[in-house]
């Protein structure tokens, strides 16, 4: 079982990413896509990265991408 601190950590390190990184860097790695296979992924890690916020995408990812974030965040910790 992961501590908090190492789950909020990479949570924080995941967040500091999608603020400082271009979509397409990391979208493949975290959701298994493209820019081009799936486009309204991309408008939506893009409006992410312009709000800062990691918020943005759990409140407003489909239930297929928002699990693979979290399991991404918990294999990270």
């Amino acid at each position: 079982m992961k501590s908090y601190e190492e789950i909020i950590r990479a949570t924080a390190a995941l967040d500091w990413r999608i603020r400082t990184h271009m979509p397409e860097n990391y979208m493949e790695e975290i959701f298994g896509q493209t820019p081009e296979s799936n486009p309204s992924l991309y408008n939506r890690l893009w409006r992410a990265m312009r709000t800062g916020s990691i918020q943005f995408l759990l409140d407003t990812l489909d239930y297929t991408n928002e699990k693979k974030l979290i399991r991404y965040i918990s294999q990270k910790a």
